[in-house]
C-alpha cells in the first residue's frame, strides 16, 4: 500500500497504509493480551488474567483514535481543502492492490466467525475485519472514480476510510471500558439463570445475582433457597447441581453459589 501511494499520488492509500501500520500494532497487542489472560488464577489476581483482553482492546482503540484516524483525517482534508489539483497515475495498480487487500482481510473474518472461543481480545480482532472491509470497499470506489475524472473522490474516500476507523475505534473503546468498570450482562441473563436454578430438584427460590463479565467470562453469584430442614449435605449437593445446570446452560459462566433456609 505505501508503494502504491507513492507510485500512484492517491491520498486513500496514504489512509490505508496508516490503517495496516495501526493493524499491526493492534494485533500485536491483542495477541500478548489472548496468551497473558489464559494464565491461571494466583494470589495476586484471584479471579485469573481476563481482564488483560479488555486492557489490550482499550490500548487498540486508543491507537486507532490517536494514530491512524487523526493522520488520516489529516490526510483527507489535504486532498480536499490543501489546494491545487493533484497528479494520478498507474491506477490500475491500486485497484489491484486494493482488490487483493479485499480478499486477504476476509479471510480472519472466516476464521473468527468459525471460532467457538469468545473474549474482548477476539471482538476486538473482529471489529477490526470488519472495518478493514468496509474501509477498503471505500477505497476501491474512490480509486474507480478518480479514474472517472472525479478527483475530489479520493479526498472523500479518504475521509470515509478515517470515519470507519475513528467510530469503529469510538466503539471498542466504550465497550471495553464498560467491561473493565464491572459490566452486568443483560437481564435475559439473569432470567435465564433464574429458570434454570429453579429446574433442580429442592431450590425453591433464587435471589440476590449479581454478575460481571470478565474477558470472555461471566462471574455470577447468586443466593438459593432450599426448604428449612434441609441437612448441609443435601444442601451442598442441591448447590452442586445448580452450578453444573447453570455451567451447562450458559457457557462460560463461573458460580459462587450461597444457599439459605427458604422463609417460613
Amino acid at each position: 500500500k505505501l508503494i502504491t501511494y507513492l507510485v500512484t499520488g492517491l491520498g486513500v492509500m496514504y489512509a490505508e497504509t496508516l490503517h495496516s501500520v495501526a493493524d499491526m500494532l493492534i494485533s500485536g497487542f491483542l495477541l500478548v493480551a489472548a496468551l497473558w489472560s489464559r494464565k491461571p488464577a494466583d494470589q495476586s489476581y484471584r479471579y485469573g488474567y481476563g481482564r488483560a483482553q479488555n486492557v489490550a482492546a482499550l490500548a487498540a482503540a486508543t491507537i486507532f483514535i490517536s494514530f491512524t484516524a487523526l493522520e488520516a483525517f489529516r490526510e483527507a482534508m489535504n486532498k480536499l481543502f490543501g489546494g491545487g489539483e493533484s497528479e494520478y497515475s498507474n491506477l490500475t495498480l491500486a485497484i489491484a492492490v486494493t482488490l487483493i487487500a479485499i480478499v486477504i482481510s476476509a479471510l480472519p473474518l472466516i476464521n473468527i466467525w468459525q471460532s467457538k472461543e469468545k473474549g474482548a481480545a477476539l471482538k476486538a480482532q473482529f471489529t477490526e475485519s470488519i472495518n478493514d472491509e468496509i474501509a477498503l470497499l471505500a477505497a476501491l470506489i474512490g480509486i474507480m472514480l478518480v479514474g472517472q475524472g472525479v478527483a475530489i473522490a479520493d479526498g472523500l474516500a479518504s475521509l470515509i476510510v478515517a470515519a470507519v476507523i475513528a467510530i469503529n475505534a469510538g466503539g471498542l473503546w466504550w465497550q471495553n471500558a464498560q467491561d473493565l468498570l464491572g459490566r452486568s450482562p443483560e437481564n435475559e441473563f439473569y432470567h435465564q439463570v433464574e429458570a434454570t436454578a429453579k429446574l433442580v430438584k429442592g431450590v425453591v427460590g433464587v435471589h440476590d445475582m449479581r454478575a460481571e463479565l470478565l474477558g470472555g467470562q461471566v462471574h455470577l453469584e447468586m443466593h438459593i433457597e432450599v426448604p428449612r430442614g434441609t441437612i448441609i449435605e443435601e444442601a451442598d449437593h442441591i448447590a452442586e447441581q445448580v452450578d453444573d445446570a447453570v455451567g451447562k446452560s450458559i457457557a462460560h459462566a463461573f458460580c459462587t453459589i450461597h444457599v439459605d433456609a427458604a422463609k417460613e
